[in-house]
C-alpha cells in the first residue's frame, strides 16, 4: 500500500470492490431468518461452548473467535482493517509488518455503531421474521457482512486524507474552528453519492436475481431476485455513506497538530499518569491539540500502532519496581523496526487508608506488586496484621484502574482492614489516611518512547545511546566487546544480560552508552563489536 492509495482512481476502484463484497455477503445473509436469538446476550446457553462469552451474544461470541484468529495472522495491523474488539484480540504472531505512513495517526474506530444499525435496521429489512434454527450459518454470514461493512466505512479515512491534501488550508480553517458541519458540506459530493446509489442499484439487481434459463423469455418484473436490490440501496444510502462521512469528519478533527500516544498499562495507572504528564506540556505550550492516548493491552500492540499508522509514539515499559530491565521488552525491542527516540520517568508513593486507627487494623490489603515493594515496611508498622489480602495488579482492559478497597467496603469482616493505595488515588468517604509510607519506597517506572522517526541529526555530545549485542558461542566474546568500549574510552553506564526468547541458550546484552551513535566514536566502536558478537542492533540516541 503506497502513496498511490491516496489518488481518487485508486479510492474509487477500492471503494467498487468493497461494493461487490458487501453485495454478495448481504444476499447470504438474506436467506435465513432474522434468528433474533444470535444477537441476544441472554441467549440460551446451548448456542455457545460452556463457560464461554458471559456477557456476549452469539454473533459476539462468533466474530470475536474470528478476529481472534485473524489478528494472530496480523490482519488488524493493515490501516485499512479495523476489528470490533480491538482490546480482546492477541498481538499478530506472524512477523510485523511496518506501512508507510500515509495517513495521520487516528483513534476513531465506527464499529460499534456499525454493528448496532446492522442488527436493529438492516436484519429486520433483509430478513423473514421468525427463527429457521440456521443459527451458526447466520452468523458466519454476519460476520462476513460486519467486517465488509466495516472496512468500506472506516475507509474514509483514506477519502478524508485525499481530500484534505487537495484543499489543505481550507480543511484546516474549518478543524481548527471545530466547524464539523462545515468539514461535512465540504466532504459532501451529492453527484458522487448519487453514481455510487445507482452503481450499487444496478449490482444488487444483477447479483441478487435468481438465474433460470427462461429468464431472456421474463419481463424485469416476473424475474425473481433474492434480495430486493431497494434494501441495499437503502443500507448505502442511510448508513453506509453517512457513517462513512462521520468516519472522515473523526478522522479530520484529529488530521491538524494532534499527537496520538500509544501506550500499555490499566487506566489511571502509573504510566497513564506519567505519559499524560510527559506529553501534557507541548501542547499547551505550542497552543496545539491535546494529544491523544491510545491505551493497548500489551507492549506489542503499541508499537504496532505506530507501524500501522494508528499513532505517532509509544510508549513501552523498559523499567518497573527495582527488578532491573525486563526481559520481555528488551526480546520486543529486538524486532521492532521502531527507533527509541527519548525515556520517561516516574514514580508513585503510597499512602495506608482505613476506618479505623492503625492499632485497630487487622487486614491489609493492596496489589500484589505494592505489598511486594513496601513488606519490609509494613512488618514494622503493622507488625501485627494477620491476614494479607492480595487483590491482582488492575486489568488493562477495564474502565478504571481499581482502587485497593474495590467492593470491601461495608462487607462483614473489613471494618479493620486498612488499604496501601497510590497516593493518586482518590481517598472513599469511609476512609482516611493513618500513615503515609516511607518516601524510599516509590513505585518507579522507566518507559522508553519509539517513533518511525530516524534520527539523522549530528551528536551534540550530552545523548546516550541504547544497543542491543547477541553473544556469540565463544569463549571470550563479552571480555572482547567490552575491551572494544575500554580502549575507545567510552562510558558503558548500564549493562544487562537476557534470555534470548528466540534461540534456547542464547543471550542478549542490553546496554547503555554514553554519546551518540552518530558520533565518529560510538559507530566505530559499534562497527568493531560486531566482529565480536552474533548481532548488534541499536535501539535508538537521545
Amino acid at each position: 500500500m503506497g502513496p498511490k492509495a491516496l489518488e481518487l482512481s485508486a479510492i474509487r476502484d477500492a471503494l467498487i470492490r468493497q461494493e461487490d463484497t458487501i453485495i454478495f455477503a448481504l444476499i447470504e445473509r438474506a436467506q435465513y431468518a432474522q434468528n433474533g436469538v444470535v444477537y441476544d446476550p441472554a441467549r440460551p446457553e446451548r448456542l455457545l461452548p460452556r463457560g464461554q462469552g458471559k456477557n456476549d451474544s452469539f454473533l459476539d461470541f462468533m466474530l470475536l473467535e474470528t478476529e481472534r484468529l485473524h489478528a494472530r495472522v496480523r490482519r488488524y495491523t493493515s490501516p485499512d482493517e479495523y476489528a470490533f474488539f480491538p482490546q480482546r484480540i492477541p498481538a499478530p504472531e506472524l512477523p510485523t509488518l511496518s506501512f508507510e505512513p500515509i495517513l495521520h495517526p487516528c483513534v476513531a474506530n465506527l464499529n460499534e455503531r456499525i454493528k448496532a444499525l446492522y442488527i436493529q435496521k438492516l436484519i429486520p429489512a433483509m430478513c423473514r421474521s421468525g427463527d429457521d434454527a440456521q443459527h451458526g450459518s447466520s452468523v458466519v454470514a454476519d460476520v462476513a457482512a460486519l467486517q465488509a461493512i466495516s472496512k468500506r466505512v472506516h475507509y474514509g479515512f483514506f477519502v478524508a486524507e485525499s481530500k484534505f491534501l487537495s484543499q489543505k488550508e481550507e480543511y484546516t480553517r474549518l478543524i481548527r474552528a471545530g466547524d464539523d458541519d462545515g468539514i461535512m458540506a465540504l466532504l459532501t459530493n451529492a453527484a458522487v453519492e448519487e453514481r455510487v446509489l445507482r452503481r450499487v442499484r444496478k449490482k444488487a439487481s444483477t447479483f441478487g436475481r435468481e438465474i433460470d434459463l427462461g429468464d431472456d423469455a421474463m419481463s424485469e418484473g416476473e424475474i425473481s431476485m433474492r434480495l430486493d436490490p431497494e434494501v441495499i440501496v437503502g443500507l448505502y444510502r442511510d448508513y453506509v455513506i453517512p457513517l462513512t462521512k462521520v468516519a472522515e469528519v473523526q478522522y479530520l478533527r484529529q488530521r491538524v497538530d494532534a499527537a496520538v500516544i500509544a501506550f500499555h498499562g490499566p487506566a489511571r495507572g502509573l504510566v497513564h499518569r506519567v505519559v499524560e504528564r510527559h506529553f501534557a506540556p507541548s501542547h499547551q505550550l505550542q497552543d496545539n491539540a491535546a494529544p491523544g492516548l491510545l491505551r493497548c493491552a500489551e507492549p506489542a500492540e503499541a508499537l504496532q500502532a505506530v507501524m500501522n499508522n494508528k499513532a505517532h509514539h509509544a510508549v513501552v515499559i523498559l523499567e518497573q519496581g527495582d527488578s532491573g530491565v525486563q526481559n520481555a521488552a528488551i526480546n520486543l525491542l529486538r524486532d521492532t523496526p521502531l527507533q527509541v527516540i527519548g525515556e520517561i520517568k516516574g514514580s508513585a508513593t503510597f499512602r495506608l487508608l482505613s476506618p479505623v486507627p492503625l492499632q485497630s487494623v487487622t487486614r491489609l490489603r493492596a496489589r500484589r506488586e505494592t505489598l511486594r515493594l513496601c513488606q519490609s515496611w509494613l512488618r514494622r508498622v503493622l507488625p501485627h496484621v494477620v491476614d494479607l489480602d492480595e487483590m491482582p495488579d488492575a486489568d488493562v482492559r477495564t474502565a478504571d484502574d481499581a482502587p485497593p478497597w474495590g467492593t470491601t467496603l461495608g462487607v462483614a469482616g473489613h471494618e479493620r482492614t486498612a488499604y496501601l493505595a497510590d497516593s493518586d488515588t482518590q481517598i472513599h468517604p469511609e476512609l482516611s489516611v493513618i500513615v503515609d509510607v516511607a518516601d524510599e519506597l516509590k513505585e518507579r517506572v522507566r518507559c522508553v518512547i519509539l517513533s518511525h522517526l530516524k534520527d539523522t541529526a549530528p551528536a551534540a555530545g550530552n545523548e546516550k545511546t541504547l544497543a542491543l549485542f547477541g553473544l556469540s558461542d565463544g569463549a571470550g566474546s563479552l571480555a572482547r566487546a567490552l575491551d572494544v568500549f575500554s580502549r575507545r574510552r567510552i562510558n558503558m553506564t548500564h549493562l544487562q544480560s537476557h534470555a534470548d526468547l528466540q534461540e534456547e541458550g542464547r543471550y542478549i546484552l542490553f546496554c547503555e552508552l554514553q554519546g551518540h551513535a552518530n558520533s565518529q566514536t560510538i559507530a566505530d566502536a559499534l562497527e568493531e563489536v560486531r566482529g565480536c558478537v552474533n548481532f548488534v542492533r541499536v535501539l535508538g540516541s537521545f
